[in-house]
């Protein structure tokens, strides 16, 4: 049934619920650690894991030589659950409450593996598996680390992306794991889940030099979250954000990601599971997309806007008696559009009247001072500097009003050209969407004939396709680089091409080239058949595709509404102003000629 480093597992003739693994090179060691799980099996960690049920023995009353175990089936990695391209396939109808059940009982996995006292140790995407009801199964217990009354048998191997900081770059041949060890990688693993394939710690950074994953984890620079910046680290593009979990999620993934002084312990498999119930008790269906679920404190559905970014179809329509998306009544849109008023016209620029306007009483004041006849303290040259100061004053209350009446006019006059032009510059992009929304069914059409007439090309894309750069062995792209392709949406060979692969962190020319060059090996195995017609699945893309355009266009018309009416008041709150403006400039005018006169 397969072959690993330590041994290989076979299936037993006439036994179909049962597998038996033999190892390569049998020692007394694994013989005491699997008398010993034998020894402890239970229905609940049969119910959970590939148990060793008893040992195999190479002669009766012979050396143990490997072990009996039930037999896994119908299932597949977890990784394939996570990855957006395999979920569609594998897991066909799985949404994102799917997932977070699939989150829940991996979480509750943990906890009865930590119950019984065992440390996975080795946790990684390849030895858990997942059965279409989203129940978890876990391979390779015989890794796990073991303490007994007499020995401790320790797990001496690991992956590096779901290794803790504190374990980042050490041997584990001497190491005793922890519960808190083995939290670090069930984390990692409840992101990949909840966030679909993305790694916490693979995002870009923003300061100098490369930031591999295991390099990230080590420094605590989780990707996501308020304290991305703080790390210079932004998650991938098309990434759902940390803030679409609810808060207790985010905290506990904080918890377990981030560097505390206080130290405290990571959030445990229970008190994970206990809040992905809450979180799984707390969902809205979105109501353009039944497909789409997300956290209800959210005010919009998140999976539509990264479905419009990423161009991807993200999780399967469910099918309903009602319709799987609810579209918006174009001609009730573009009438409510049709209904916003052209902003108001600007009339000319009001020309100077004369007012009838009485000396202000300052002017009054001013001039009974200097006509109050004479005193013993003043003279004729006092007087008359007050005069020339208040006239003075009043000319230059005339001159400032002049200077404010020339600026406001060139205002005036670049209102009246330039002022309508967002409104309607708003309005021809509202009108070219709605002409695209209208088009969408033309372009469906459009895009199967391409297909028909492309059939060697789509043809040759369903072929890459099926072979997913996780599951291949490819020089220098280990499971570290892997995870940072599928956080960059990249799974299969159909989709490398040179400036994807560029664009990723810490994929230069040489790792570029080796992967352009196992994707040429496939190609070249692809076999054109003419006869064949357009795969169903070529159509759903399609169909999927549109559906993400008519979302967009929704979302765009809906806002640009709301947008044009904004800039329609905008407009003419502006021009309110510069009107009134206007009459408090003239009215300024006449008062400071009225006062210099009198003056």
């Amino acid at each position: 049934m397969g072959r690993a480093g330590e041994g290989t597992v076979y299936e037993i003739q006439g036994e179909h619920n049962y597998a038996a693994k033999i190892y390569h090179i049998p020692t007394i060691e694994r013989a005491r650690k699997l008398t010993y799980m034998v020894d402890k099996k239970s229905d609940r960690l049969l119910r959970i894991a590939a148990w060793p049920i008893d040992t195999v023995h190479e002669r009766p009353g012979g050396a143990v030589i490997g072990f009996l175990m039930p037999k896994v089936s119908h299932m597949d990695k977890i990784h394939d659950l996570y990855g957006v391209k395999s979920r569609l396939t594998k897991f066909p109808q799985a949404n994102w409450k799917f997932l977070l059940h699939a989150a829940d009982n991996l979480a509750r996995l943990f906890s009865v593996m930590h119950e019984h006292g065992f440390i996975l140790g080795d946790v990684n995407e390849g030895n858990v598996f997942v059965t279409p009801q989203a129940t978890m199964m876990l391979l390779d217990c015989d890794s796990i680390q073991i303490t007994t009354p007499q020995n401790q048998f320790l797990c001496e191997v690991g992956v590096e992306i779901y290794t803790p900081p504190e374990l980042q770059g050490r041997s584990f041949r001497n190491i005793t794991r922890t519960t808190d060890h083995d939290v670090f990688g069930l984390s990692i693993l409840l992101f990949q889940l909840l966030f679909l394939g993305r790694h916490p710690f693979a995002g870009r950074h923003m300061g100098t030099g490369d930031m591999p994953i295991g390099k990230a984890i080590s420094e605590y620079r989780f990707a996501y979250g308020n304290s991305a910046k703080t790390n210079l680290m932004l998650p991938p593009p098309a990434s759902l954000p940390l803030s679409a979990v609810s808060p207790a999620i985010v905290k506990l993934f904080e918890q377990s990601f981030l560097r505390s002084n206080s130290t405290p312990s990571r959030p445990s498999p229970q008190i994970w599971a206990r809040e992905i119930q809450i979180l799984i008790q707390n969902l809205s269906v979105c109501s353009r997309h039944n497909g789409h679920q997300y956290w209800n404190g959210l005010s919009t559905c998140p999976w539509c806007s990264i479905e419009v970014a990423a161009n991807i179809l993200l999780f399967p329509i469910i099918p309903s008696t009602q319709p799987a998306f609810n579209n918006i009544d174009i001609d009730i849109i573009w009438k409510k559009i049709n209904e916003i008023d052209a902003p108001m016209s600007l009339p000319p620029f009001p020309a100077i009247t004369n007012k009838a306007v009485t000396p202000s009483v300052w002017a009054v004041q001013q001039r009974q001072q200097y006509s109050s006849g004479w005193s013993a303290l003043t003279s004729v040259l006092g007087l008359n500097s007050i005069r020339s100061n208040a006239r003075k004053r009043a000319a230059n209350a005339l001159n400032q009003a002049n200077i404010n009446r020339d600026s406001l006019q060139k205002r005036w006059q670049t209102e009246i050209a330039n002022g309508n032009t967002s409104y309607r510059t708003k309005k021809q992009e509202l009108e070219k969407k709605k002409n695209e929304y209208l088009g969408l069914n033309g372009l469906r059409s459009q895009k199967i004939n391409q297909l028909e007439n492309n059939r060697r090309k789509s043809q040759l894309h369903l072929f890459l396709d099926k072979f997913n750069i996780w599951h291949a062995n490819i020089s220098g792209i280990g499971p570290t680089r892997k995870s940072t392709l599928q956080s960059y949406g990249i799974e299969t060979a159909a989709d490398i091409n040179e400036n994807d692969i560029l664009n990723v962190p810490g994929f230069g020319v040489s790792y570029t080239e080796k992967l352009l060059r196992w994707r040429r090996d496939h190609e070249r195995k692809f076999v054109f058949n003419p006869t064949q017609s357009i795969a169903a699945s070529e159509i759903a893309h399609v169909d999927g595709e549109i559906l993400v355009s008519r979302r967009r266009l929704e979302q765009e018309l809906q806002y640009g509404l709301g947008h044009l009416q904004q800039i329609s008041q905008e407009i003419n709150r502006i021009r309110r102003s510069m009107i009134e403006e206007s009459e408090k400039n003239l009215l300024t005018l006449a008062q400071a000629e009225a006062d210099l006169h009198f003056l």
